[in-house]
């Protein structure tokens, strides 16, 4: 863990398991069209 991290919220697992999740919703929202991310 980082030293200035205090505790951990969310495991790995957590994390890439939202990522997908998002990543669908993603697709199915714009499922047709260009999308571009700015970041």
């Amino acid at each position: 863990m980082h030293q200035d991290a205090k505790d951990i919220l969310y495991t790995e697992e957590q994390l890439k398991t939202r990522v997908v999740e998002l990543g669908r919703q993603i697709s199915a929202d714009y499922k047709g069209e260009s999308v571009v991310l700015v970041g």
